[in-house]
């Protein structure tokens, strides 16, 4: 089983980083890490395939 999950922090100048997580729930594997400023739901969806 998989989960993923959302983080969110600010640059040293103010601009918004969201970070998208997938980790296995089994092994604990760190699947993808995805950083950018804003992930809409075409980018969650084409890191999960």
């Amino acid at each position: 089983m998989w989960t993923y999950g959302f983080v969110e922090d600010r640059t040293e100048r103010g601009g918004k980083l969201r970070l998208l997580n997938v980790i296995d729930e089994y092994t604990r594997e760190c699947l993808a890490i995805r950083v950018e400023p804003s992930i809409p739901a075409s980018k969650v969806i084409e890191t999960l395939e």
